[in-house]
This record gives structure tokens, C-alpha cells and sequence, in this order.
């Protein structure tokens, strides 16, 4: 047998598997996608870092940057993930892009897995947040594509391979955002969105069946845990600067007791 058809069938496999778990769940009748795959790539231009906290949980950031993961469910019923990732060294790390990349298959115990596009709806994110500005739908490279290897270093390619009901098959969706710099005790807070309907990230959908899914992913950048003035316990604010990282504007303060 090829090493190819291996792969094919070693990823049939499990997410024949991964689908008749979620069928035999309560869950079954309201989700009709499973995620084969979710990564936070963190790259310098030379070194290339992962988080991936599903399924089969890997992370591969340096001992002195750490990781808080959290999954969450917002008003709208969509899944929210959010990375807290904490510089602890004392020194900097520049010249940061991160990347988010999820693998979704829609309806795919009934249809297989091999019928989906997707396409741009718009590079945008909440207010403070700062905005992806590359982002790609494609083979993720289980069998063909490299997308999983080019958004490890951000390296993505504005566009969608399939990009409509003629031309389908098992995409993956990733946005990429430029950091910049990660100073001694700064913080990224990255956030993944996966929702059932929006106007902005990327949608991914079923060709046979309705199933969409509406991808989205942004972060910011600061020194979260500092106090703020009207949190000082006992204190005086005297002294304040402030440096412009990317977009975000970072205080930073002095206090005297």
C-alpha cells in the first residue's frame, strides 16, 4: 500500500471513530461538525513554536513563555478559545507572528469529509484587539497541501483553493497576525472563534448539506496583571509612560507607598 493511502485511511479512521463518539453523545443532535484539529503557531522568523490543546494535546513553547488555555461558550452559544501566553524571562522575544489554525469537518458521518470550501469574509477583530492580516483555505497536508507547515511560520497565501461548490474537498482555515515584540512580562491574550453565523473571519461550509462554520481569530498584547490607578491598594500613582507596541499602547507605572 502507498504512503499516501495510508495516511488517507489512518485520518478515515479516526474521524470515522471521533464521529461515532459524537454520535453516541447527548451532544450529537446539536453539532453536526467535529474538529480534527486546533493549533496556536508562534514563530520569530526562525523558530517555530506550537499549542495544540485538542484532541491530542501538544506544546512545544519554550519552558520561560506560559500557557493558560481556556474554552469558553459566549451569549450567542458559539465556542470561544483563548491563550494567555506569558513572557516570564527577562528578556525579549521580537519579530512575533502568531497563527491560528483549525481543521473543521462539517457533517462528515454523513457525507465524508471531501465536500467542503470556504472563503474571506472580512480581516477583522473586536475593538482593543488587533486584526489578522493573512489568512488561507486549504488542504492542510494530512494527504496533499502544506497548509499546517506554511501557517507554522505564518507564511500564508491570501486565498482560498476552494473557494466554491465546484471546487471542493477536506480544507483547513488559518489567520495569521503580526506581533511584533514580546517583552519581559508582556503578555498575549490570542483568541479563536468558532461560530454559526458572522460577517467577519473566514466561513467554511458543507457543499451537500447547509452546515457553515465562521472562523475568527485576533489578540492583543500589554502587561495585564499590573494594577491599574484605581486599583492601587495603598499607593500614589507618581510616574507613567507609555510604548507603542504594533498597535497596541502599553502603560507602564511607578508607584510609591
Amino acid at each position: 500500500m502507498l504512503k499516501t493511502d495510508i495516511n488517507l485511511l489512518t485520518k478515515f479512521c479516526r474521524k470515522l471513530l471521533f464521529s461515532s463518539l459524537i454520535l453516541s453523545s447527548p451532544l450529537a443532535l446539536a453539532e453536526d461538525f467535529t474538529i480534527e484539529r486546533l493549533s496556536l503557531f508562534v514563530s520569530d522568523g526562525a523558530n517555530v513554536y506550537e499549542n495544540r490543546p485538542l484532541n491530542t494535546a501538544i506544546n512545544t513553547l519554550p519552558s520561560n513563555i506560559s500557557v493558560d488555555f481556556q474554552t469558553k461558550t459566549d451569549a450567542n452559544g458559539d465556542t470561544v478559545w483563548q491563550w494567555n501566553l506569558k513572557n516570564k524571562s527577562k528578556v525579549n522575544y521580537n519579530n512575533l507572528r502568531i497563527t491560528g489554525l483549525i481543521d473543521v469537518d462539517l457533517d462528515a458521518p454523513g457525507n465524508t469529509f471531501f465536500n467542503e470550501y470556504g472563503s474571506l469574509l472580512s480581516l477583522s477583530a473586536p475593538s482593543g484587539y488587533i486584526a489578522p492580516d493573512k489568512w488561507e483555505i486549504s488542504e492542510p497536508g494530512y494527504l496533499k497541501g502544506d497548509l499546517i507547515t506554511r501557517a507554522s511560520h505564518g507564511s500564508l497565501k491570501n486565498t482560498s483553493v476552494y473557494n466554491d461548490a465546484s471546487t471542493t474537498d477536506d480544507p483547513a482555515m488559518a489567520l495569521s497576525i503580526d506581533i511584533g515584540n514580546l517583552r519581559a512580562g508582556q503578555e498575549i491574550i490570542a483568541v479563536a472563534t468558532l461560530a454559526r453565523n458572522s460577517t467577519i473571519g473566514l466561513t467554511q461550509q458543507d457543499s451537500i448539506t447547509s452546515p457553515k462554520t465562521f472562523f475568527n481569530f485576533y489578540a492583543k498584547k500589554g502587561y495585564f496583571d499590573r494594577a491599574y490607578p484605581d486599583m492601587v491598594q495603598g499607593g500614589l500613582l507618581t510616574t507613567g509612560s507609555a510604548i507603542k507596541e504594533g498597535n497596541v499602547w502599553v502603560w507602564g507605572f511607578r508607584g510609591s507607598s
